[in-house]
C-alpha cells in the first residue's frame, strides 16, 4: 500500500497521547473470544457468615443466571462473575470520546472507547499471509508495517475484534497511527458494519489483489 498510504505511525507528546484520539495507540487488556463460558459458581454458601462461601470455576452451569443473589459479590439473580482469558495488548483508539451523561445518573456514567486490537505476524507465517494481508484478501484485516525506530511490529488491525474498553484501563503510548492510515480503517471498518464503503477502497482493493501470486 505504498502507493496510498507514505506514513503509518507518526510519534506524539505525552499530552497529545492522553487526549485518546482516534488513531491513538493504547495498551489494554484484550480478550479472547471463547467457545464455551466459565463463570465462578457459589460452591457452598454459609448465611451467618459469607466468608465462609466456597466457589469454584464451572463451565457453563445448570444455574446459569439463575441462582439467588449473592450479596458478597454484589450480584443480583441474573448476574454472573464470567472468567475470560485476556491479554495485554496494543489497541487503536476508534471512536471519538465518550460524551457527558448529565441526565443519565451515575449508571449511564461509564466512560469506554470503541478499540482495535492491533496482532503481530509470528515468525510462522509465510511471506503468502503476509502478502494477502498487505492485499486487504481479508478485508477486516488492515496491514501494519513494521517500524523499528518507533517499535513497531509487523503486523495488522483486526476490524473483527473490536471491543469497548474502559478509559481507566487504557494506557496510551507515545505512537499514533496517522491520518491516512485512520481513514482507511474507518472506511472498512464502515464497510464491515454496514456495507457501505467508498468505491474506490472496493477498486484500490481488486488492483491489490491482481499483484498476487
Amino acid at each position: 500500500m505504498v502507493d496510498l498510504i507514505d506514513q503509518y505511525y507518526r510519534s506524539t507528546s505525552q499530552a497529545e497521547a492522553r487526549q485518546l484520539q482516534r488513531g491513538q495507540l493504547c495498551w489494554a487488556p484484550g480478550f479472547y473470544l471463547p467457545e464455551f463460558m466459565d463463570v465462578l459458581a457459589l460452591e457452598y454458601y454459609d448465611p451467618r457468615d459469607e466468608r465462609n462461601n466456597r466457589y469454584r470455576l464451572s463451565r457453563e452451569p445448570q444455574t446459569l443466571f439463575e441462582h439467588t443473589p449473592v450479596h458478597e459479590l454484589h450480584l443480583t439473580s441474573d448476574e454472573e462473575l464470567i472468567v475470560v482469558k485476556g491479554k495485554r495488548r496494543l489497541f487503536m483508539v476508534a471512536s471519538q470520546a465518550p460524551g457527558d451523561w448529565r441526565h443519565g445518573g451515575a449508571r449511564l456514567r461509564e466512560r469506554g472507547y470503541v478499540c482495535l486490537p492491533l496482532y503481530s505476524f509470528h515468525d510462522e507465517d509465510t511471506p503468502e499471509l503476509r502478502a494477502r494481508v498487505k492485499a486487504l484478501e481479508y478485508p477486516w484485516w488492515i496491514y501494519l508495517p513494521e517500524d523499528v525506530n518507533l517499535r513497531m511490529r509487523e503486523g495488522f488491525i483486526r476490524l473483527d475484534r473490536l471491543q469497548v474498553i474502559s478509559q481507566r484501563l487504557l494506557n496510551p503510548m507515545i505512537v499514533t497511527l496517522t491520518e491516512d492510515v485512520v481513514l482507511l480503517i474507518s472506511e472498512w471498518l464502515r464497510y464491515y458494519l454496514t456495507e457501505e464503503i467508498d468505491p474506490f477502497f472496493l477498486e484500490y482493493r481488486q488492483e491489490l489483489l491482481k499483484g498476487l501470486p
